[in-house]
């Protein structure tokens, strides 16, 4: 349990990686018909991920990073040498090209996530960065088993630790859901908290990725109630343990 008698400061910082689908024109030319049909789906972006972390970060009076590019042209929670960072009409361009579009619209997300995390180490406080997602509910003809995914690294305590206790509060207020842990992805597999892992201590930085299963939104938005409830949960989260 994440103890409200630590004397650990802790601050916290929203972002979403796959907040929009948009692709600059002079890039969308070079979009096959079906990939640029694609934009608009899950392959495309997180629907619904802007709307709650937007809604994280106000109940928690927080910072908020977000990216509304395509991960069809860019992915923001790939490593940068990851094979697939690059959209699937991108990736036999030249270097050149290829720095271009990290340098325009991936490394700017990045660099500003890091700054924020630096200022709050410097200022003596650990981080809390709670990544907001979606996924699709049938993945290639398999269906998702749960309403909601908690990703983290068992390995670092503090991750546990603070999604034990977020587990906890989401489980009192959705009883229904099933909820599960590193699921429907590992938590350590390759992306953006994994990246800020290797740049933090688990002691300075604790990354949770918050994956909500897009059939619980209509028409691509989680609705009010939904959004009242996530500022419940984090608002009684942070009151009793940190």
């Amino acid at each position: 349990m994440v103890s409200s008698g630590d004397p650990r400061h802790w601050t916290v910082l929203i972002t979403c990686e796959h907040a929009g689908h948009k692709v600059p024109a002079a890039f969308l030319k070079r979009m096959s018909k079906s990939q640029q049909k694609d934009l608009l789906t899950h392959k495309g972006w997180d629907p619904g991920a802007l709307a709650m972390a937007r809604q994280a970060a106000t109940a928690l009076e927080a910072p908020l990073h977000f990216t509304q590019i395509s991960r069809l042209l860019v992915d923001c929670n790939r490593s940068p040498y990851h094979p697939r960072c690059l959209g699937p009409a991108f990736r036999d361009m030249d270097a050149t090209e290829k720095n271009f579009i990290l340098a325009a619209w991936y490394w700017p997300h990045r660099n500003a996530i890091e700054k924020e995390i630096l200022r709050s180490i410097q200022d003596g406080a650990s981080v809390l960065h709670l990544a907001m997602h979606s996924f699709t509910p049938v993945l290639d003809g398999d269906v998702r088993t749960a309403e909601l995914g908690l990703l983290y690294d068992p390995g670092r305590p503090w991750e546990k630790l603070w999604s034990d206790a977020l587990m906890k509060e989401m489980q009192s207020e959705w009883p229904d859901w099933r909820m599960r842990r590193n699921y429907p992805y590992l938590g350590t597999a390759d992306g953006l908290t994994t990246w800020l892992r290797k740049h933090y201590g688990p002691n300075e930085y604790a990354g949770i990725e918050v994956e909500w299963n897009q059939a619980l939104f209509t028409k691509d938005q989680p609705d009010a109630k939904m959004k009242r409830g996530l500022a419940r949960c984090l608002r009684n989260l942070f009151l009793q343990y940190s």
